[in-house]
């Protein structure tokens, strides 16, 4: 859990830049923009602050994605997931996902999805099945684009009662993109809601600095040429979730990063 100094920083941290003056009256709606993007991307570095104290657990997270169109309006998503624990000293996580991506709207998605998970619990690997849907709400705001992720999962478990759950994700992507390998900050944070559990059992929040690279710019940096129609993609992400383990609140601090491909 937070920290009463890192909170206090925070807020401090908001109202200090909620206060800036503004430029000119012409450019009213840019810098709020602004002032909202360095509100969203101060959280990171008030949580690792507080990361030195309490019940906490530091992971490594590594993940790689394939992406390619089916029709103009549907894509299909693979995914491969590679997550340790026990500050990063031991893998307690693996998984592989696929998903069909089916654009409805220009502000609506819809992805019928199925995972296959092990998780080692008590030093024995478990299985999970899990098929999931998600509906994706998309807008932009202040130059901000924002989406609502919301997923409808049902877990069939090795060893423990099969649940329902509910995940809600806000996400929202800063719209300019940083130095020559295009950097492109956003930030996340996720509910879980599972069946006969407390909602404030496991929260999540994320805080992501995203590296969504033109191909042509990191290859031709390199000094190759690039393969046309094929777009890579790399996410750099800090990830702070809070989440009940037998009654003890344990604060994880996961350094994560996703490497995409795009056919």
């Amino acid at each position: 859990m937070f920290s009463r100094l890192t909170r206090r920083q925070y807020l401090v941290t908001c109202s200090q830049i909620s206060n800036l003056p503004e430029i000119t009256e012409g450019k009213q709606v840019k810098t709020r923009s602004k002032r909202l993007c360095l509100l969203l991307l101060a959280g990171p570095f008030l949580l690792a602050s507080s990361a030195l104290a309490g019940n906490q657990d530091w992971r490594i997270w590594f993940d790689q994605s394939v992406k390619g169109k089916v029709t103009e309006h549907i894509d299909l998503r693979a995914k491969q997931s590679f997550r340790t624990e026990n500050d990063a000293g031991t893998l307690g996580t693996y998984y592989i996902e696929a998903a069909l991506v089916t654009h409805l709207t220009t502000w609506l998605d819809l992805s019928p999805a199925y995972r296959q998970q092990v998780t080692k619990d008590k030093g024995q690997w478990l299985d999970e099945n899990r098929p999931y849907v998600d509906a994706t709400i998309k807008w932009k705001l202040l130059n901000l684009a924002f989406s609502d992720r919301n997923r409808f999962e049902y877990r069939f478990r090795q060893a423990r009662d099969d649940t329902f759950r509910y995940r809600n994700k806000l996400s929202s992507v800063f719209p300019k993109k940083w130095t020559p390998l295009e950097l492109q900050p956003y930030v996340a944070g996720e509910a879980f809601f599972d069946e006969g559990v407390k909602a404030t059992d496991r929260n999540r929040m994320r805080f992501t600095f995203g590296a969504k690279t033109d191909p042509e710019t990191r290859l031709r940096a390199l000094g190759l040429k690039p393969k046309e129609g094929l777009r890579m993609t790399t996410d750099f992400y800090f990830h702070y979730q809070s989440t009940d383990r037998d009654g003890d609140t344990v604060d994880e601090y996961i350094a994560g990063v996703n490497f995409g491909v795009s056919l």
